[in-house]
């Protein structure tokens, strides 16, 4: 499979929903942290083997915002993620 377009978007909860209760109330799900996130984006792109792939993380969501074209900028998303990630750690 090679896609024109990959879109990354953060999982977000809504207060009123069985998933917000499962979080803040029963603690039953953990979301991931922004650092977390970050770190598993990264691996994500790093493992994707695309060729002309519109890669875009740029909703309100998002924690890191990312644009690019994969493969050929692959390598310059990967080292810009490994800089903030560097800077959190």
């Amino acid at each position: 499979m090679n896609p024109d377009y990959l879109g990354l978007l953060t999982l977000t909860i809504d207060e009123g929903t069985e998933m917000y209760d499962k979080v803040h109330t029963t603690h039953e799900l953990i979301p991931l942290t922004p650092f977390e996130v970050m770190k598993e984006n990264r691996l994500l792109i790093e493992n994707l083997y695309l060729d002309h792939c519109i890669l875009r993380s740029n909703h309100v969501c998002n924690y890191v915002p990312l644009a690019g074209t994969l493969g050929k900028d692959k390598e310059a998303i990967l080292r810009m993620l490994d800089e903030l990630i560097e800077e959190v750690y």
